[in-house]
């Protein structure tokens, strides 16, 4: 094996993307939802819905 295959994946900022926040309920507590693409260990931005 080669030293690229044994290196752990690091991410950062860069590697996410707020699509959307909505706040579901807002009472005692607060619950939001949020929308965000991530980056795949493929490479490539990916958003499920």
């Amino acid at each position: 094996m080669n030293k690229k295959e044994n290196t752990p994946f690091l991410y950062t900022r860069n590697d996410v993307e707020l699509i959307s926040k909505k706040t579901l309920y807002k009472g005692f507590f607060r619950m939001n939802e949020y929308r965000f693409k991530h980056r795949l260990f493929k490479g490539r931005m990916e958003c499920r819905s």
